[in-house]
């Protein structure tokens, strides 16, 4: 069985039950305070690489899941919801002034 920073997956999946997420269990065996730098060093790229905007790469999630599921992610439902709502609010002021 393949092990990473000397555990098996079975202690992998115990250690991350026991802190209840895999950023303590990076943070503890390397050492590092912050997950982040952990996991670039481990990676070989720098830090600010993990916390750029991947704007890309949301763009591409978000259309995978409209594609696969045909359904419309809930924050860009949202969205469409409130520029609905702006677009009526616009057309009444519209029609108020004109009336006017």
């Amino acid at each position: 069985m393949a092990s990473r920073y000397g555990l098996t997956a079975a202690d992998r999946r115990d250690f991350a039950l026991l802190f209840c997420a895999p950023w303590w269990l990076v943070k503890t065996l390397s050492g590092h305070a912050d997950a982040v730098v952990a996991l670039a060093a481990d990676a070989g790229v720098h830090r600010m690489a993990l916390l750029r905007p991947h704007t890309d790469l949301k763009n591409e999630f978000y259309e995978r899941v409209r594609t696969e599921t045909r359904q419309v992610p809930e924050p860009e439902r949202g969205l469409r919801a409130t520029v609905t709502k702006l677009k009526e609010i616009v057309a009444r002021q519209k029609a108020e002034i004109e009336s006017a």
